[in-house]
């Protein structure tokens, strides 16, 4: 915990040295849902997608926004790859914590987070107030709590492609390449292909980011992907991969 705080406290001196920083963010983070707004909006208009209210691509627009502000607490293993090729993880390496945490923990932009959770929020709150839509207690529940083990996913999909680059030079190159699918997390699963479908939800799980839990909230009928099969193999494979990674890791400082 006093790690933790620390980290918090060194993230708030980071904001307080650039406060314009905080507000370049929230106008990024403001732009790119309102152009995700408004690309719905003429969409709707102009071609009238059958079968999908209104509410619930708005809603799902927000929660997209919402799982990018957890996304962002594991902001740190982006730059995994360029701390190898630099030689600054071996100063973590020599830390009586684990390398990982200790990345993750020292880039967490707290401001980032922040704002994208509360205009996820508050933009879910106005969409509902504007279409009177009332949301069920257990049904937001269902709803963070599949919101939260989506981005645990993820993030531990993301996190195992990024260890790799402890052991292969470029290898981050091809985990970026792979997660830019992340930006069809803002479209309904069911307008894909089966296959499409599979990879979204197992492979590259931008869809448990954002629409499972906009199905739940609004308590919408759609079966859950069985997780339940996947996530133990994947726990177990990461630290035996991570192990495996760390093991035949060498310094390219100097």
């Amino acid at each position: 915990m006093k790690l933790i705080k620390k980290a918090v406290d060194i993230s708030i001196h980071n904001i307080l040295a650039f406060p314009y920083e905080i507000y370049l963010v929230a106008l990024y983070s403001a732009f790119s849902i309102v152009c995700t707004l408004l690309f719905w909006k003429v969409l709707f208009l102009n071609v009238m997608p059958q079968g999908y209210r209104p509410e619930f691509i708005y809603i799902l627009a927000f929660c997209g926004l919402c799982s990018d502000g957890l996304c962002d607490i594991f902001f740190g293993l982006r730059d995994l790859d360029y701390l190898v090729r630099t030689g600054e993880f071996d100063r973590y390496l020599v830390r009586p914590r684990h390398p990982l945490y200790l990345v993750v923990l020292e880039n967490m932009p707290i401001a980032s987070i922040l704002e994208k959770l509360i205009l996820s929020v508050g933009g879910i709150f106005l969409v509902c107030l504007h279409f009177e839509v009332s949301l069920e207690l257990l049904d937001c529940m269902k709803a963070v709590g599949f919101l939260l083990i989506g981005v645990s996913y993820y993030e531990l999909l993301y996190g195992l492609m990024t260890v790799f680059s402890l052991r292969f030079e470029g290898a981050s190159s091809l985990r970026d390449l792979a997660f830019q699918l992340n930006s069809s997390k803002q479209y309904p699963l069911s307008i894909f292909p089966m296959g499409i479908k599979v990879v979204l939800t197992y492979i590259i799980p931008v869809g448990l980011l954002a629409y499972y839990p906009a199905v739940l909230l609004l308590g919408m009928e759609e079966p859950l992907p069985k997780l339940y099969l996947t996530a133990p193999v994947l726990a177990v494979l990461a630290p035996f991969i991570y192990g495996r990674c760390i093991r035949h890791y060498s310094s390219n400082g100097g």
